[in-house]
């Protein structure tokens, strides 16, 4: 099977991401789970704000909108740089999301700013003509962009830690390596695990890359596509 990487933008009527071009905020989803037999999505999204004051009359605004039919929750994960997760119930028609639930997705992320949704995902690519027809009929739709891609550029393997640098990881997180300050030294570390401290040192090292190459990856795909906004 072949798969393709799609990227677009649109704009949708009816949609509570149109708040998002009159309150300076920014979102992007975290959980989505359509439910067409209660005709309803469950959402839950991140949103960032420069100022607090902005946050609460966009939550305000939400809870307004035709096209939320219930905000669950709104937390904050990070008060002091102005970011909430707030978990809500939309309606089911015509969402951006329960057209995607029609086709095979494995891998999506989106970006919400100034009254549009940029997203991007990747999908089998005998897929993309019709999806496109959809999505069209539901907004206007901007710069489509597509080509093909190998899946495991966008799903990494968990399994690629070997069983020794899972071992040192998880043992260095318990055991307060990973503290600010650090309740363990990296002497007194390799001494609990049996292991030289360049030995230790070379697991840390070839496991902290690879997880942080999965990181890194996310976060410069979110970043691209805040530059779009």
């Amino acid at each position: 099977m072949t798969f393709a990487l799609l990227n677009f933008e649109i704009e949708h009527e009816g949609c509570w991401t149109q708040l998002t071009s009159y309150y300076p905020v920014i979102a992007r989803t975290m959980v989505a789970k359509p439910d067409r037999r209660r005709e309803r999505i469950f959402g839950m999204d991140e949103v960032k704000a420069h100022r607090l004051d902005d946050f609460k009359r966009f939550a305000k605004a939400l809870k307004r909108s035709r096209a939320i039919k219930e905000v669950l929750e709104v937390s904050p994960i990070d008060g002091k740089r102005k970011i909430f997760r707030v978990s809500i119930l939309e309606r089911f028609d015509s969402m951006v999301m329960s057209v995607l639930s029609n086709y095979t997705v494995i891998y999506l992320r989106d970006f919400i700013a100034n009254g549009k949704e940029f997203l991007t995902l990747v999908l089998p690519e005998d897929e993309i003509e019709q999806l496109k027809e959809e999505i069209r009929s539901i907004g206007k739709v901007y710069n489509f962009e597509q080509r093909q891609v190998d899946v495991s550029d966008f799903i990494p393997s968990h399994f690629d830690l070997s069983k020794r640098e899972t071992e040192v990881l998880i043992h260095a997180f318990k055991v307060g390596y990973y503290e600010l300050p650090r309740k363990i030294t990296l002497e007194t570390l390799a001494s609990e695990l049996g292991l030289s401290k360049p030995t230790l040192e070379e697991y840390i090292r070839k496991a902290e890359r690879k997880l942080i190459s999965r990181a890194v990856l996310e976060i410069q795909k979110y970043k691209n596509q805040e530059l779009k906004s």
